[in-house]
């Protein structure tokens, strides 16, 4: 079967079992002129629904009981679907990608049929038949956009393929808790799969990107917003998996190394001892983490996460408070913090709807401290005179634009 014809079949068939059905021999001798597809033609009860008609993806203890799990499976079916036909439309959209590309992503919609016809059978299993909730277009939608295939690769791959790398751990668990073997099996196997198919991704993204930019910028400059960085991790961040999918820590390290570049800048014989707990968010297994390392020495502590505070308070030592300001949780404990506010970005990109001038574009700056994005608070308590006054001097030079931190995307190592 020819590419275009597999391509055609998945976006204009009106029958899931056609759209699902695996092709036989692949080739891609005639990939034909390029098209658009508007939507994909789908059975009657798949259309895509109004918006926030859809159910809600129900998570935690609601899992428990069997009707919500298959509200689960059939929200992720739909997923699925989605992500098979914005590769369909891809095939068909840019014929003249490298052949290579063509063929790899055809493999991986084979996966994508796979996947979709597992979590239709465990939703039937569970006493709803996949079509007989409402289901949303979004990630289609967000797909329509791609006007290049690295544009396709940072959004899709790499953005939804890659938070998947979490959400698929995270159901797992939660299946688990309640019993259910069968689907946590089910999450298993397509988050292996997942790490194959962000392999692909950034491959290709490395293959395409521009010479001299890194996989951490091209990647950046090809997502569509309101797809963001941020939109590529689930609430279990799963680092080992990104690596095993070939990924750089430059997604993942910038603060540590900016936090510790500071630290050596004021005391050059200053130790570090660093734990990934690989988690997003995991409070006890974060305190705990911290405890581990006051017992191996550490005076102060720094994370972005809750848990470490915790563990100094208890402990009695200070700690490094990030992105809001924990110090009135915290008393006599929190001895600075960085704060982020999300302000300047919210109302730049209100003030381009209002005036009708809105377009995607890179709104990272507006988390900078010379547009109010960033600041610095410290305890005036706990912290010595001449580090304060060092500190806020430090501060007027960033807002001067004397002084630019460095952006240093290396895995930061533990140094006692």
């Amino acid at each position: 079967m020819e590419l275009r014809e597999f391509a055609l079949r998945v976006l204009q068939s009106d029958q899931l079992n056609l759209k699902l059905q695996r092709p036989d021999r692949l080739s891609d001798s005639a990939p034909g002129a390029a098209m658009r597809i508007e939507l994909p033609v789908r059975p009657s009860n798949l259309q895509f629904a109004p918006r926030k008609t859809a159910p809600a993806m129900p998570k935690g203890q609601a899992l428990h009981a069997p009707q919500k799990r298959a509200i689960a499976h059939h929200i992720m079916a739909n997923h699925e679907l989605q992500a098979l036909e914005v590769m369909a439309m891809v095939l068909v959209t840019f014929p003249d990608a490298p052949p290579e590309f063509r063929m790899g992503l055809a493999e991986i919609m084979i996966d994508e049929q796979r996947h979709t016809r597992l979590h239709a059978s465990r939703c039937s299993q569970l006493g709803t038949e996949f079509g007989d909730l409402p289901v949303n277009g979004y990630i289609w939608k967000k797909a329509a956009d791609y006007s290049t295939v690295l544009e396709y690769i940072a959004g899709l791959p790499l953005v939804f393929e890659g938070a998947n790398l979490d959400h698929t751990i995270e159901f797992q668990e939660y299946f688990l808790t309640h019993g259910d073997q069968r689907g946590a099996d089910i999450l298993k196997a397509i988050h292996l799969d997942e790490i194959r198919h962000v392999e692909f991704g950034l491959h290709w993204l490395r293959q395409l990107k521009p010479q001299g930019t890194s996989d951490y910028d091209a990647w950046l400059d090809n997502l569509h917003w309101p797809i963001r960085a941020a939109s590529a991790k689930g609430e279990q961040f799963q680092k080992q998996a990104r690596r095993n999918a070939g990924m750089d820590d430059d997604f993942i390290n910038r603060l540590m190394n900016a936090f510790m570049e500071g630290a050596l800048s004021t005391n050059p014989d200053v130790k570090f001892l660093v734990t990934f707990i690989n988690s997003w968010y995991d409070p006890p297994k974060a305190k705990e983490a911290a405890f581990a390392m006051i017992d191996k020495g550490a005076d102060i502590l720094y994370a972005e996460r809750f848990g470490v505070s915790d563990a100094a308070k208890e402990k009695g030592i200070l700690a490094i408070g990030n992105v809001i300001d924990t110090a009135g949780d915290y008393p006599d404990t929190i001895l600075a913090s960085a704060l982020w506010h999300m302000e300047p970005t919210i109302d730049k990109a209100i003030e381009a709807v209002a005036t009708d001038s809105f377009e995607p574009s890179d709104y990272g700056p507006y988390s900078f401290m010379s547009y109010g994005g960033g600041s610095f608070v410290a305890d005036e308590k706990l912290a010595p005179a001449d580090a304060l006054k060092a500190a806020k001097e430090k501060e007027q030079e960033i807002l001067d634009g004397l002084f630019r931190v460095n952006v240093n995307d290396s895995e930061p190592k533990s140094t006692m």
